[in-house]
């Protein structure tokens, strides 16, 4: 998480870009970052979000048990990050999976993906 998520470093960028002469040397290297980071300095502040670790780690499967109800964490796999991590809560019949579900498309995928055997069918 502290290579791929961590908020300083969008913090950085986003006032960069927010500066005219920082946005302007960015945008000579690399429009299309100026112009991502400027979307997501209308949309979002990330000022003092500090990164908090896990404290527990897993491979595959994580089951824990919140006030009753049993959740599983699924490692899914590098889909969008190295992290990607679907949730299911059994009893309620939910899978929360974020960015790492598809409808009516392909998704861009890597080996590990096919070697995982993961498939939802609708």
């Amino acid at each position: 998480m502290k290579h791929v998520a961590n908020p300083e470093e969008l913090q950085h960028l986003l006032h960069g870009v927010a500066n005219a002469s920082t946005r302007q040397a960015l945008q000579a290297q690399h429009p299309g970052l100026v112009a991502a980071a400027q979307q997501l300095l209308e949309d979002y502040n990330f000022d003092g979000i500090k990164l908090v670790l896990p404290t527990t780690l897993f491979d595959a499967r994580y089951e824990l048990n919140l006030d009753s109800t049993e959740v599983h964490l699924i490692y899914v796999g590098p889909c969008h990050q190295i992290g990607d991590t679907i949730v299911h809560v059994p009893k309620e019949g939910v899978v929360f999976a974020g960015d790492v579900l598809f409808r009516l498309c392909t998704p861009m995928g890597w080996w590990e993906h096919t070697k995982s055997g993961f498939v939802v069918s609708t």
